[in-house]
């Protein structure tokens, strides 16, 4: 999920980190994360303290709570954008629950009339909205929130999944639809190195995450987790150093990409890139990368709109180099025959 590793990390923190690590009680369960490091990552993340929080092995056992708190296993509807993270359909389905996707527009955008039209009709307990969106990487309008969170203001809840919002030029949670009772931010720290963790969060103005934490599991944030993540809380600044440099990394990518024929790029908020191959095929494409040690993800059968798509996550700038390199080379070949 992210290419910079614990040795990365400048060696203070790696020193306090391995002493926390050493000086943890496995042998008891789990203390709660504390509320100093609970403020930490609201400062981090521009958000109010105040805000309700809940802890999540990874943000997906939050959604899960999510859709069990709104009714899914009793054949309950959920919405979203489509394409969009796999989780929220899969999950539904396993559920036993309704989804529905809305369609995007030919270049991945939002349609607003679509989408309140879909909600006036389906009535949906639960509408999600990646902000930005995988596995696209755009960034879909604000209002789009705040439409969802008016028409369902007595009937549902607006999941906000913040999982790629490290990779913005600066946090999108502007608007008073983030602080709404019936909107719910979800975030994680997979992205900015700490996938390994299994640590996910949920933040809302509402009353809402008392109702989900009678659902939560008990001790469900492991102590090794719980102890990293209050060192974390501590050294954010060196994980947005991380992000900023991937920022970098995927516009100086995206640059060298937009020479290339025989592709198309798609606009990127993430720390991946998306691209449709002109010619060939995607599946070709990823094998001959695979061969030559570059690995990406062909998303060709995922949706109707990413035909011949490729997803590539945004590397160190010697394996972005790599990846371009290969990627060249593969377009050559195209080209000769």
């Amino acid at each position: 999920e992210a290419p910079y590793t614990f040795q990365d990390l400048p060696d203070s923190l790696q020193q306090k980190w391995l002493d926390t690590i050493k000086h943890t009680e496995a042998n008891r369960y789990p203390p709660q994360l504390s509320q100093v490091a609970i403020n930490k990552l609201y400062k981090f993340l521009n958000l109010p303290e105040g805000m309700g929080f809940i802890p999540g092995n990874g943000s997906d056992e939050i959604i899960m709570l999510l859709m069990l708190l709104c009714g899914t296993a009793r054949g309950g509807k959920v919405l979203s954008p489509s394409p969009s993270f796999s989780m929220y359909g899969h999950l539904t389905k396993a559920l036993g629950g309704e989804f529905i996707e809305v369609d995007l527009e030919n270049d991945f955008t939002l349609d607003l009339n679509k989408f309140a039209q879909a909600i006036k009709e389906h009535k949906p307990q639960l509408v999600f909205l990646a902000q930005p969106n995988n596995p696209t990487g755009n960034l879909f309008s604000n209002e789009a929130v705040k439409l969802a969170a008016e028409l369902l203001s007595d009937s549902g809840l607006v999941v906000v999944d913040r999982a790629y919002e490290f990779f913005l030029k600066e946090l999108d949670v502007s608007g008073d639809y983030t602080k709404q009772a019936n909107v719910i931010n979800l975030y994680t720290l997979s992205k900015i190195g700490l996938a390994g963790l299994r640590f996910g969060f949920a933040a809302t103005g509402g009353e809402i995450i008392h109702e989900l934490s009678k659902l939560r599991l008990p001790y469900n944030i492991n102590s090794l987790t719980c102890a990293s993540i209050e060192v974390m809380a501590d050294n954010l600044d060196c994980f947005r150093k991380h992000a900023d440099n991937i920022i970098t990394n995927r516009d100086e990518l995206i640059s060298e990409l937009e020479k290339l024929d025989g592709i198309q790029i798609f606009p990127s908020s993430t720390n991946f890139i998306l691209l449709r191959l002109l010619g060939g095929s995607s599946a070709e494409c990823f094998k001959y990368l695979q061969q030559h040690k570059v690995l990406v993800k062909d998303f060709d059968g995922y949706h109707h709109l990413m035909q011949n798509c490729l997803r590539v996550s945004i590397g160190k700038p010697e394996e972005n180099t790599l990846f371009l390199k290969n990627l060249s080379a593969y377009l050559g070949l195209q080209t000769n025959s």
